[in-house]
């Protein structure tokens, strides 16, 4: 799809009103995308965490 066609389907929802549902749509998918990374970096956290609290148990047997 070119920009001109992308374009135009975003005048013809601004025309018809359905913009700002479809802004919102966006913005719930953004909402989404954004809590998924979060998540998947606190999990990251946890195995660094984990890891570091491993070899600190090892390094004081």
């Amino acid at each position: 799809m070119t920009d001109t066609e992308v374009d135009r389907k975003w005048d013809e929802l601004a025309d018809r009103g359905d913009l700002r549902t479809a802004m919102q749509r966006i913005d719930k998918c953004f909402d989404r995308i954004d809590k998924q990374f979060d998540r998947i970096e606190r999990l990251q956290w946890i195995k660094i965490i984990t890891f570091v609290c491993g070899l600190v148990a090892i390094s004081l047997k």
